[in-house]
């Protein structure tokens, strides 16, 4: 189960952005490594939640992407919700319920779905500004002191170098917020020389960048383009990724763009999007077959049906039956299933079917029973 990020701030889930911000500035004060040195790897572990919650619900973007699919759906590179509520749309086939899909017309790219990330490479990395959604949001001690320092004009107020801060002293004089009246504590925070940073820490990125992609069953059974927006560091353009989406490409494929995303220190990352499958209302695929339910009744089960199954691109595929037909019947339509991306080759679709028993009264029961028996 993900995290809750509004109990990790103790706030509401219609908290305010001022009830979130005085939230996180007491949890962080009261949590932050260097004034838990005794017990400084839990420490360090609550206060990289607590930035990793701020961090989310700060921004009404992320926010609102979490209150749809959670930290799950979050880190797996959901799309944020367009201007006025709800997830993008445009995708093709119509996929309810918020699932990655377009922005049609968005930055002149003819209403291709359109998704948009910020981008972290690890501590010291590059982080996204503004209201980017993360791809594969990743967060970690370096962010979390970035956030903090945000709150003091500065650098770290307990790092190294700043004078200290003392673990051991009262803090009286903070108002519910935690902060007022500490301009005058040791190494305090009004006594930060803005021009000052702390020291960063940096790492080499990795050399490929994963990101995971979701389409619908619509997109694997048609094909489409996704298009991919990633935030780069030191105020380079966004990178634009177009992602050609094969008729079959299943869950697990990857597309690799090579030496494309620039990190922190100016060289560049291949990009690996792998392709995930979303959960489709009507049909699951079983290699290149489909399979689907059809309800039936009593009365067509017994007199026979001719129904239709509606398929993914929208057309109807007939299934007719006579009298006679069995519960979880199963009836076969050849190469109606998904392409083969490399043959191009259809497999079948598998209709099975449901016959549902309607309720009876115990008369109607006996009477079924009678006719039943008297056939035998």
């Amino acid at each position: 189960m993900g995290k809750d990020y509004y109990s990790i701030l103790g706030v509401p889930r219609n908290a305010t952005e001022d009830d979130i911000k005085k939230a996180y500035k007491k949890l962080a004060l009261k949590w932050h490594p260097d004034r838990n040195r005794d017990n400084k790897e839990a420490s360090e572990k609550k206060f990289k939640e607590i930035g990793e919650a701020y961090e989310v619900l700060s921004d009404s973007q992320k926010r609102a992407i979490f209150d749809q699919v959670g930290e799950e759906g979050l880190k797996g590179g959901m799309p944020p919700p367009p201007p006025g509520g709800g997830m993008p749309g445009g995708m093709p086939g119509g996929m309810p319920g918020g699932m990655p899909g377009g922005m049609p017309g968005m930055g002149g790219f003819g209403g291709m779905p359109f998704e948009s990330f910020g981008f972290s490479t690890g501590p010291g990395g590059p982080h996204s500004g503004g209201h980017s959604n993360r791809a594969n949001f990743a967060f970690n001690p370096s962010a979390a002191e970035d956030i903090f320092s945000k709150f003091f004009g500065g650098g770290n107020p307990f790092g190294q170098g700043r004078g200290g801060f003392d673990t051991d002293m009262h803090m009286g004089g903070m108002d519910d917020d935690g902060f007022s009246g500490m301009g005058g504590m040791p190494g305090g925070f009004g006594g930060i020389p803005r021009s000052h940073t702390m020291p960063t820490h940096t790492s080499t990125a990795p050399t490929v960048y994963t990101h995971n992609l979701t389409c619908t069953l619509e997109d694997l059974y048609k094909g489409t383009t996704k298009k991919l927006k990633f935030t780069q560091p030191n105020g380079s353009e966004p990178l634009i990724l177009q992602n050609v989406i094969k008729p079959g490409y299943k869950a697990g494929t990857k597309l690799k763009h090579n030496n494309v995303l620039l990190t922190a220190d100016g060289t560049k990352q291949t990009v690996e999007v792998v392709i995930q499958e979303a959960k489709h209302p009507r049909f699951v695929r079983d290699g290149d077959n489909l399979k689907t339910d059809l309800d039936v009744s009593l009365d067509e089960a017994l007199g026979g049906i001719n129904r239709t199954v509606e398929h993914l691109d929208g057309r109807k595929i007939p299934v007719k039956l006579n009298k006679g037909i069995q519960p979880g019947q199963v009836v076969i339509k050849k190469g109606e299933g998904m392409p083969n991306s490399k043959t191009g080759m259809k497999g079948d679709l598998f209709v099975t079917l449901k016959v549902k028993i309607p309720p009876l009264t115990e008369s109607q029961t006996k009477k079924i029973q009678e006719i039943l028996r008297s056939g035998a």
